[in-house]
């Protein structure tokens, strides 16, 4: 593949290989250009033949070739042929932006309440936020995905918690105990179909029957958010700038990702009145309140989803892992926000 093949299917992309770097930036911005390169579908040798010469001499070799193992363990390529180029395009494409460089959408929801989100930031230009900065910042270092299921379990729940997960739209929920599951997991992966996986975030009761009901919820730990209105890039820079108290990321190999609010409260009726609190905030940025609820659901991990007919093919991932979150944002951005 030459090296303009593909990559002039983003010119912008393409120009940045072009440009040359100033000392000092190269690092942060390999950190950015590497990723994308390998999603494209280049190899670790193309990539480092492409960037060698623009970092310059005094860039280490061993820096670009670590940059690039960690792209190749964590990205998965994309084709550039036909229908699957095409698809791709219409599931990232961009809709017209009421506030500003976040991008979100009134156009298809014309009733939603939004929220002004450059007046809100602290800041002219805010840095913009991919996956890898996640990685990065995550206080539970993410490696081999295969263990992410074990880590999300071991790390969010704590001794004793009985936890219930679900394979399928229609298959019954399987509940063990975190000692339970994290015993299974070291043979077998959690329950699973081509549709994917889900984990119900808060711990059950010990009386359940074979399908979860919103009795059945034992501890009002955890809150969902799901952006499944907004444009995927979009979601990361709310997430990352703006929401508080985040424990994990997945990537749902959608269009959007789940992120797990730690509220920690004592029971329903003070759940139900967070939930409702946040949510006033929450629904204005994009959210979707359907998830509110302390039913709610949440995709597991490293869990291949396939549904053709929606157009999907791809891994549920694991992103960020914060089991003690700060009530602060991941990314504090100086000065903060402005009310």
């Amino acid at each position: 593949m030459c090296e303009s093949e593909g990559i002039n299917y983003n010119q912008k992309l393409w120009q940045q290989i072009q440009s040359t770097e100033i000392p000092g930036t190269r690092y942060e911005e390999s950190k950015k250009l590497i990723p994308r390169l390998i999603w494209w579908g280049y190899s670790g040798d193309q990539v480092f033949a492409m960037l060698r010469d623009k970092y310059g001499a005094d860039f280490p070799s061993t820096t670009l070739w670590s940059t690039i193992r960690w792209a190749e363990r964590e990205i998965t390529p994309r084709s550039l042929s036909g229908s699957g180029y095409d698809d791709y395009l219409r599931k990232h494409k961009r809709r017209k932006s009421t506030f500003g460089r976040f991008g979100v959408s009134v156009e298809e929801k014309p009733k939603k309440k939004t929220i002004n989100l450059d007046r809100l930031l602290s800041v002219d230009s805010v840095f913009r936020l991919e996956e890898i900065d996640f990685f990065e910042a995550s206080p539970i270092r993410l490696g081999e995905p295969e263990k992410d299921q074990f880590l999300l379990l071991e790390q969010l729940y704590q001794s004793g918690d009985r936890i219930a997960i679900t394979g399928s739209y229609t298959s019954p929920d399987i509940v063990k105990s975190r000692e339970e599951w994290l015993s299974h997991l070291e043979n077998y992966k959690a329950p699973e179909s081509n549709q994917g996986s889900w984990i119900y975030l808060n711990p059950i009761t010990p009386t359940y029957g074979d399908y979860i009901n919103g009795d059945n919820i034992e501890s009002f730990r955890y809150l969902l958010i799901d952006g499944d209105d907004l444009p995927k890039e979009d979601q990361l820079q709310i997430l990352g700038y703006y929401i508080p108290n985040i424990a994990c990321i997945v990537d749902t190999a959608n269009r959007e990702y789940h992120a797990c609010i730690k509220v920690d409260v004592s029971n329903k009726d003070e759940y139900i009145q967070t939930a409702d609190k946040l949510f006033s905030w929450f629904e204005g940025l994009g959210f979707d309140p359907q998830t509110k609820g302390h039913l709610c659901k949440g995709r597991m991990p490293h869990v291949h989803r396939k549904d053709p007919g929606k157009g999907i093919d791809g891994w549920q991932r694991l992103i960020y892992l914060n089991p003690d979150p700060e009530p602060d944002v991941i990314f504090p951005m100086e000065g903060g926000l402005k009310s």
